[in-house]
């Protein structure tokens, strides 16, 4: 089967799931704009065009990755479907910062994926992640890491800078050699930052780094 069948088979699966149904027309209910990835067939069909655009090294499967800010697991079932071993990682439920993981646990708890709540900005000052150093090829974020930053630091262009090397250096932790970070951002301050702290020399091989994507390989 080639990766449009397992990608059509997947959706055809969770269309016709119908507790899964009523959880995304709820959360699409809550939200303003009705976002495609409250709908199964039109959030993994965009993510899937996001995969072939911009992640193809997961289509052949057997990566260890890492998602940040997963929202309601379309990016990461499909990896998952592809073969890979995935993680994600989300702001805490009821954690104050994001309202929306309190709806989004349900859904990814729904599609048996393993996404943790702790609040990934939380190992910035701890090592107490669980995870062993080394050990994901990948760490993926779409549009999440802006969010979180801005509300961490409050704008302000110095913390953010300094909450960018502090993610940076927790990543490249992480990574295996040769591991491969890529961060597609919300265009804004954050994004900027996190760019002109890149340029400032870090030791990755970078790959792209524009206010839009960046990806770094560790050396």
């Amino acid at each position: 089967m080639n990766h449009d069948a397992k990608i059509e088979a997947l959706i055809q699966r969770e269309e016709s799931d119908p507790r899964l149904g009523r959880l995304l027309v709820a959360m699409r209910h809550r939200l303003p704009g009705k976002p495609t990835y409250c709908d199964a067939r039109a959030g993994i069909e965009s993510n899937w065009t996001y995969v072939k655009r911009f992640t193809p090294q997961i289509k052949d499967g057997g990566l260890r990755i890492m998602e940040i800010g997963p929202g309601v697991g379309s990016w990461m079932i499909i990896a998952r479907e592809l073969g890979n071993d995935v993680v994600g990682e989300d702001l805490p439920v009821s954690g104050g910062m994001s309202w929306s993981s309190d709806h989004y646990a349900g859904i990814t708890a729904h599609r048996g994926l393993p996404v943790k709540y702790h609040g990934f900005h939380k190992y910035l000052t701890t090592a107490d992640h669980g995870y062993e150093p080394g050990s994901f090829d990948m760490i993926h974020s779409r549009g999440s890491l802006s969010g979180v930053l801005w509300s961490l630091t409050g704008g302000d262009q110095a913390r953010v800078a300094h909450h960018v090397s502090l993610l940076l250096s927790l990543f490249g932790g992480l990574l295996k050699s040769g591991g491969l970070l890529h961060i597609a951002h919300n265009a804004g301050p954050p994004a900027e930052a996190w760019c002109a702290e890149i340029d400032r020399g870090i030791t990755w091989d970078v790959i792209t780094n524009t206010p839009r994507i960046c990806k770094l390989v560790k050396a």
